[in-house]
């Protein structure tokens, strides 16, 4: 039986980021990750899942072969473009917290990459 991909929007979103390759598959798992927290928070409701991964996908500008860095901008920016199309955006310590984080992940693959 074939999924129905109208009722699941976010399954041909997810196909869109894996035929195209590069940063999308990115943007969209940072954005869905944002969309889902705020539907269980109820700050959006669950049809508005698809639409908030739809927003970051157009918003967060295509990298056809990204580098490292380019990944952890790719996902903070799809983060901010998520929660802002919310009904409230994340807030600023919730913004804070996430860029810190992919401060100390780029702190740890950097000093990983040294001392190899």
């Amino acid at each position: 039986e074939q999924p129905d991909r109208q009722s699941f929007r976010c399954l041909d979103l997810a196909f869109e980021a894996m035929h195209r390759g590069g940063n999308a598959p990115c943007v969209l798992n940072g954005a869905n990750e944002v969309a889902v927290k705020l539907f269980l928070e109820e700050k959006i409701g669950f049809l508005q899942i698809p639409e908030v991964v739809e927003h970051a996908m157009n918003s967060v500008p295509f990298i056809e072969k990204p580098v490292l860095q380019d990944y952890f901008e790719s996902d903070a920016a799809a983060r901010i473009a998520a929660g802002a199309i919310s009904k409230r955006p994340l807030s600023r310590d919730a913004l804070q917290r996430v860029l810190l984080a992919y401060v100390d992940a780029l702190q740890c693959v950097l000093a990983f990459s040294e001392a190899e």
